[in-house]
């Protein structure tokens, strides 16, 4: 904007190249305001959500369809592992779409081309649980202690958006989420990446 004001940056191309930057910028820290708010409303235990049954299977197949063109852009497979047609869970359906699309997104973000990001769902009796499996080497086991904690980006921040710079809120947010649903999440290595698990009472 400094450039701008005192006329640094003239030609048409350079003026609209800056006006992108600042959309970008603008854009992100209203991203990062949101998650603030929020953030404080789940620290207040103020938050309320409208919880009731959720059809999983729209909800995969949303965020799915949400992050397919980022992927296909790397190079990268999103795969839905068996059917999961008919599943319904307790909880809120715009926040556990937000938590899948935030964790689908990093899986994307930190797998290599040619990789296959998966979500798989399953359920029993009493709980049903939703995986996102990447193929991103794994997370340090430093890290995965604290992967869910407030400002905590680790060596290798996981957190998804149009900036590599995040606020380490992404994770945070999502595990104050599923609280709120009465929910749970939770993050393991496996042979070639790692698995997020969420947990959600059964309809």
């Amino acid at each position: 904007t400094e450039a701008l004001e005192d006329g640094v940056v003239s030609e048409p191309e350079d003026v609209r190249q800056y006006a992108q930057l600042i959309r970008l910028e603008t854009h992100r820290l209203a991203g990062m305001i949101d998650d603030l708010f929020e953030m404080s409303q789940i620290n207040a235990g103020t938050l309320m959500l409208d919880v009731g049954p959720v059809a999983v299977d729209d909800v995969v197949r949303s965020a799915v369809d949400a992050v397919r063109p980022s992927a296909e852009q790397k190079g990268v497979r999103v795969e839905v592992d068996g059917r999961p047609s008919g599943t319904l869970a307790v909880g809120a359906a715009p926040e556990l779409m937000r938590v899948l699309r935030n964790l689908l997104g990093n899986a994307v973000r930190h797998t290599p081309a040619t990789g296959a990001v998966t979500v798989s769902v399953g359920s029993d009796a009493a709980e049903v649980w939703l995986r996102v499996e990447d193929s991103c080497g794994g997370i340090s086991e430093h890290d995965l202690a604290n992967v869910f904690e407030m400002g905590y980006r680790g060596t290798d921040a996981r957190e998804s958006g149009s900036a590599p710079q995040g606020a380490g809120m992404g994770l945070a947010i999502a595990r104050g989420l599923l609280d709120a649903q009465s929910g749970s999440i939770d993050v393991h290595n496996h042979d070639t990446g790692c698995r997020f698990e969420i947990r959600l009472p059964a309809a």
